[in-house]
């Protein structure tokens, strides 16, 4: 796996506001589990609001595929690491730790049990064993539900994974459409990239409660699992037990749209969430963006929402815009390495997102 190039979140408010949505044991267990571990929480500031933060959406403890494959038949397993550890003798940091030089973790990607050097003793598989840090849910203010920290943590650390339903391109647009007709105004979907997307609105984890912020205390990452994508939340700096957890949405709004007010109040705040976006830039698609949305296409066709003449000419305008894309860039073959527009490609990626639009265009 590659390092993460950008991951956006969409959210479809008026404002930043986080309102209540479900939960069923999966939650709960997780917020006792938090509340016993660390004995009394009347040393904190704020309510505790999980239970009533978690009642309109149903908790799950793994991504639920609707309709797309895990695809963890389509990339590389994780490779045995060189990692050594004598539980006797070493530190246990050496067990491919945070420190270690493991090369499955140097890239984003747990060890797998079974070829691991290090066997059971292995701490790269935090994914894999739920190794989550010990949070709750409380009232945010203006920003409405936010997920606060039970316990000191160091950089580095496994907040947690943001889990949802994976659909593809096309259930995306559909799911987008069914909401707003439902007058549904808080869903939560995030890009995992290969067109596909995490909708965490009706079945979900309580990650999906964190704030954004403009000077985060956390970042999302994409590693690989047993072959397949997951997206986790990990702190970008040390974070004091009572301090909000919170991350960078990433938006990018258009010029002309009305931007959404930002209440995260950090020093750094910008009054509004996200970037401007003039509009006629458009983004790129990458190769394997391209060949997710022909997938998305021969999909409809098999539900006979799409015939085979109108799949023929959406790939031909496709075709075109992308040539019309490239043109535009102002690059010449005299002026710049392929390299060099390899790499302004990824910078005109890496904005976030505020329609759903602009989450496929990702």
């Amino acid at each position: 796996m590659a390092k993460l190039r950008s991951i956006s979140t969409y959210r479809a408010t008026s404002g930043q506001r986080n309102e209540p949505h479900t939960a069923q044991s999966a939650a709960d267990k997780q917020t006792d589990k938090a509340t016993s571990d660390n004995g009394s929480v009347s040393d904190i500031d704020g309510t505790d609001m999980t239970k009533e933060a978690t009642t309109r959406f149903e908790a799950i403890d793994k991504n639920i595929f609707v309709r797309v494959t895990n695809d963890a038949s389509k990339h590389e397993e994780s490779i045995p690491c060189h990692c050594r550890y004598n539980p006797d003798t070493d530190d246990r940091w050496q067990a491919c730790g945070e420190s270690s030089d493991c090369i499955n973790r140097l890239v984003q990607m747990e060890c797998n049990p079974l070829t691991c050097p290090c066997g059971s003793h292995c701490l790269n598989r935090r994914f894999q064993k739920h190794q989550y840090a010990k949070v709750r849910i409380v009232d945010a203010g203006r920003k409405g539900f936010g997920m606060q920290a039970l316990e000191d943590l160091d950089t580095g650390s496994f907040v947690m994974e943001y889990m949802g339903e994976v659909v593809t391109a096309t259930e995306f647009r559909k799911r987008a459409r069914v909401y707003q007709s439902e007058g549904i105004s808080h869903h939560y979907f995030m890009s995992i990239g290969n067109g596909k997307v995490i909708d965490a609105t009706r079945k979900g984890c309580i990650a999906r409660f964190i704030n954004h912020s403009c000077g985060p205390n956390c970042v999302l990452q994409k590693w690989m699992v047993g072959g397949a994508i997951r997206m986790g939340i990990f702190t970008e700096r040390p974070i004091k037990r009572g301090e909000e957890i919170t991350f960078d949405y990433k938006f990018e709004r258009m010029a002309d749209s009305e931007p959404q007010p930002c209440y995260c109040g950090s020093p750094e705040c910008k009054g509004i969430i996200g970037v401007v976006k003039e509009r006629g830039t458009r983004l790129a698609a990458s190769d394997e963006d391209i060949d997710a949305d022909a997938a998305d296409i021969d999909e409809e066709i098999a539900d006979g929402a799409v015939t085979r003449h109108q799949r023929d000419d959406i790939r031909r305008r496709h075709a075109a815009v992308d040539d019309e894309e490239y043109g535009d860039t102002g690059y010449s073959d005299s002026d710049n390495s392929d390299a060099e527009r390899g790499v302004a490609h990824i910078r005109r990626r890496k904005n976030g997102l505020t329609s759903p639009e602009q989450v496929l265009k990702f």
